[in-house]
């Protein structure tokens, strides 16, 4: 810092240096981990300069502004997992702020890398200090959620190699829901029903065909979806109203739960079954298409109870 002109010096201890605690303690009310915020004022003054920055002190701390703003709503919206999942990456506990090494061309106006377990603020070389870049406006929340994905999910922290796209989705609306429809079939059947969505396979299956982008915004609704379409197709069955039927699916379904499990085959549509009983579970099968889209087949609460009474 003795190498800034005097003046440079003053901006950063009136603007940056007195607010550094203020910006750690932010952080840390929204990680439950304390970290620091570090800048090396040399190596970035250069471009304030030649952007004709006025106040270098302030531009710092409006990045560093920028990036609790766009935590709060990354807190907000991914909560606890997406706590876990930032603090398990940037194991360094600091967030540096430094210029985008991919230089004018290919940079954006903020950007993030963890690298050896610091998060970095990237900013544009070009735009540094200008009003071309406004940190609480251009540092989304995505900016830093992409990057913890980067890592996080070679770590598989949440399960499943899930993205925190699609853990929230399942937390949202699968979770959610999954229990008032899971006591719907239980009543329905007579026995007691878990209803299992299978998610490892089934992302593993999206994953493959490269629709796991598709997918991990609306992956609970889907599989939610999955099953409740098989609900409405068997509650309006009439057969199921028969006291002999009942009476019947009771005898055949001796476990003391029945599992209706998802499953996502990488097949064509024709070769797959839709329903399959075996030993106390059924498979509902779906090619990834059909998984994203629905199937559409009417007769698929028919094939179930089919299968069921036909159980020895």
């Amino acid at each position: 810092m003795d190498l800034l002109a005097p003046e440079i010096q003053t901006s950063v201890e009136d603007q940056y240096a007195s607010r550094k605690l203020e910006l750690e303690t932010a952080i840390k009310e929204l990680l439950g981990e304390a970290y620091i915020v570090d800048v090396d004022l040399c190596a970035v003054w250069p471009y304030a300069e030649r952007n004709g920055g006025s106040n270098f002190g302030a531009t710092i701390t409006g990045y560093f502004e920028g990036f609790i703003a766009a935590l709060k709503r990354y807190v907000r919206i991914y909560g606890e997992p997406g706590k876990l999942c930032f603090n398990r990456v940037v194991t360094e506990r600091t967030i540096e702020l430094k210029v985008n090494p991919l230089g004018e061309e290919y940079s954006s106006a903020i950007s993030a890398s963890i690298t050896h377990g610091v998060y970095a603020i990237l900013f544009h070389p070009r735009w540094f200090g200008t009003p071309m870049c406004v940190p609480p406006r251009d540092h989304g929340f995505e900016v830093i959620r992409r990057e913890v994905d980067r890592l996080q999910v070679p770590m598989n922290l949440l399960g499943h190699s899930f993205t925190l796209v699609a853990q929230h989705s399942v937390e949202k609306l699968f979770d959610s829901e999954s229990a008032r429809l899971q006591t719907g079939f239980s009543r329905l059947l007579g026995v007691p029903v878990v209803l299992d969505p299978n998610w490892g396979e089934v992302y593993a299956a999206l994953q493959a065909t490269r629709r796991s982008h598709d997918s991990d915004n609306g992956l609970g609704q889907y599989a939610f979806r999955c099953f409740e379409d098989l609900y409405d197709r068997l509650e309006i069955l009439p057969e199921l109203r028969d006291p002999a039927t009942q009476q019947q699916i009771r005898s055949r379904l001796s476990e003391s739960t029945f599992t209706i499990r998802l499953q996502v085959l990488l097949q064509k549509e024709s070769d797959i079954d839709l329903v399959v009983v075996q030993s106390g579970v059924a498979l509902i099968q779906f090619t990834p298409s059909l998984f994203l889209h629905g199937d559409g087949y009417r007769d698929k609460g028919a094939w179930l109870l089919k299968d069921i009474l036909q159980l020895e």
